[in-house]
């Protein structure tokens, strides 16, 4: 059906040391590429992850690493989904590392960080001619994001690291102040062509 959406995550693409444009490959003897022989087989969509720069501990999926990717992805006619992790490395249920560089912000000077972070990294997708269609604010966070600003106690999951003055309502009220900062900012950075948003768990 044209309404199903099929792909996955192909930031490993952009791993530094990849030739550019994208590698040689075959297929039935014929040279092509990853993308072009993915959307042969019916893909429709790709999701690309963007780290808050610089990088630790994690592959460089930078902003300037994901762009070269994201123009050949929309330029392939797929869908571009972009993952913004808030983080400068992996983000996850079991842990929501707020960047080295936003570290001692309170929760206002992170809302309008996580604001500005979002509205400048639409901006350069679309300045790039790769508008994402779909914007994921934040990755897997059934339990927060930005630690321990907006860290959660997640019902019916064993918690671990809960910051010692936790109080639930707080926690909640932080963490949709966040979400609805990146939001802006992502509508912001798109001015007349709006993405849809999408709010991402790991369930």
């Amino acid at each position: 059906s044209p309404a199903f959406t099929l792909g996955a995550d192909v930031s490993a693409l952009a791993t530094p040391g990849r030739r550019r444009p994208l590698p040689a490959f075959q297929e039935n003897g014929m040279p092509s590429d990853e993308l072009t022989i993915l959307r042969r087989h019916g893909w429709t969509s790709y999701r690309l992850r963007v780290f808050v720069s610089p990088v630790r501990n994690a592959p460089d999926n930078s902003l300037e690493r994901m762009l070269p990717l994201a123009r050949q992805i929309k330029a392939s006619g797929a869908l571009l989904l972009l993952d913004l992790h808030y983080s400068d490395t992996w983000a996850d249920p079991g842990h929501q590392e707020t960047p080295v560089a936003w570290r001692g912000l309170d929760i206002d000077g992170l809302e309008q960080q996580v604001e500005s972070y979002s509205r400048r990294t639409i901006e350069a997708f679309k300045s790039a001619g790769a508008m994402p269609d779909w914007v994921q604010v934040g990755n897997e966070i059934t339990r927060g994001m930005l630690w321990p600003t907006a860290q959660l106690a997640a019902p019916g999951a064993t918690q671990t690291n809960l910051p010692a003055s936790y109080d639930d309502s707080t926690q909640w009220d932080h963490l949709t102040r966040l979400l609805k900062a990146g939001v802006r900012g992502v509508k912001d950075g798109a001015g007349d062509t709006p993405p849809r948003i999408a709010i991402h768990i790991d369930k």
